[in-house]
């Protein structure tokens, strides 16, 4: 004991195993249609605000971003924590996934009619050209949302529909002195329970409208998965799609080295029995954050040109045998 903690002191040589070893690409989830969402963690291409400090951390930040997209490979992509400052962040990261592949695979959507809020950051959907078209977006203005979720229908060249919904549920921080103070399930939960059901109508709506309903949910909810917001989506009969997965493996996120997951795909009852598989990448919880685009702190070397500690959220990915 010293310092105020006890320490082991091992009296023999330890061997170490690799028993997690990295995935190089997620696990194959079939279908016709890969769909996937991940939290960027503050792409700004204004430096000194949320995200990079300096040209040279930024330029690392989307190096390792672009490395996490152009695996994934998927035909719809739903964006978190994008800088809100027009299309000049969705862009440039468009570009950048778009040089690394040698040609103009992906678009983006432009923004709805309805707008994408005034928070500093937004959701955003790109998607490959050749796979889908947009045939109408939109966004949820109910002011329970700190920033709008976004949705776009898309429909492939065989005539096939679908729409797909990003949300960013608001955070479990910034505590009030009273009301919506933790209860057991973290500050804000009445409002990221209210946030569920606006989805859960959002979908409607957008069912209605467009004729089709076929619907998936992608975001970062900031709620674990026995939490309300979470119970809410299910009880409206979307099904939680990690939830196909093994014990082990429901994790996206690491807080106070726990596992838990904040991030999430939900279908909608005539999706769900077209989807073909599911995977929550694990590229950026299980590494140290020493492994990050950060200059503070991290060794260079360390640094490489990688999906892994690209963000500090998990992607998840979704396989669609869209039409079946």
């Amino acid at each position: 004991y010293g310092l105020g903690a006890y320490r082991l002191e091992p009296t023999e040589t330890i061997v170490f195993e690799n028993t997690n070893p990295r995935e190089e690409t997620p696990d194959d989830v079939g279908g016709n249609l890969k769909v996937a969402s991940l939290n960027v963690l503050n792409y700004f291409t204004t430096l000194k605000e949320r995200g990079a400090s300096t040209k040279e951390e930024f330029q690392r930040q989307e190096q390792k971003l672009v490395s996490s997209f152009v695996a994934m490979d998927a035909d719809i992509i739903g964006l978190i924590e994008i800088e809100n400052n027009g299309d000049v962040a969705l862009q440039k990261l468009v570009d950048a996934i778009n040089s690394e592949l040698g040609t103009d695979v992906y678009t983006f959507m432009p923004d709805p009619k309805s707008g994408v809020g005034s928070d500093a950051i937004r959701q955003a959907l790109i998607y490959k050209v050749d796979k889908v078209s947009v045939i109408n977006s939109f966004s949820d203005r109910s002011t329970v949302h700190d920033r709008p979720a976004v949705a776009g229908t898309f429909e492939t060249p065989a005539g096939e529909v679908l729409t797909v919904i990003v949300t960013h549920g608001k955070s479990k921080g910034g505590c009030p002195a009273a009301g919506d103070i933790d209860t057991g399930q973290g500050c804000w939960n009445l409002r990221r329970g209210a946030q569920a059901q606006a989805l859960v109508d959002f979908s409607e709506d957008i069912v209605a409208e467009v004729g089709d309903a076929d619907v998936l949910v992608v975001g970062d909810l900031n709620s674990y998965n026995q939490e309300d917001p979470i119970q809410i989506m299910k009880s409206a009969s979307f099904e939680n799609l990690e939830e196909r997965l093994p014990l082990e493996d429901r994790y996206s996120y690491v807080f106070a080295a726990e596992l838990g997951t904040l991030d999430y795909a939900f279908a909608s009852p005539s999706l769900s029995t077209q989807v073909s598989g599911f995977d929550v990448w694990h590229i950026n919880s299980d590494e140290s954050r020493i492994y990050d685009y950060n200059l503070e702190y991290n060794p260079a070397y360390l640094y490489e040109v990688s999906p892994f500690r690209s963000s500090d959220h998990d992607p998840v990915v979704v396989g669609i045998e869209l039409g079946q």
